[in-house]
């Protein structure tokens, strides 16, 4: 799980388990998300405000 984090890292790509799934093959959305936050991602990324 950390080496898939490091490497969407290393590619400047959103950490999120979508992005993590790709990067491992497998696995579920939910058991993903649940590690993810015990990493501290908290699954949101900001967005930009529209002006």
């Amino acid at each position: 799980m950390q080496q898939a984090v490091d490497a969407l890292k290393a590619q400047d790509r959103p950490i999120g388990p979508y992005n993590v799934r790709l990067e491992l093959g497998r696995g579920s959305y939910t058991t993903i998300t649940a590690l993810l936050r015990e990493l501290g991602f908290s699954g949101q990324s900001p967005r930009k405000k529209r002006e």
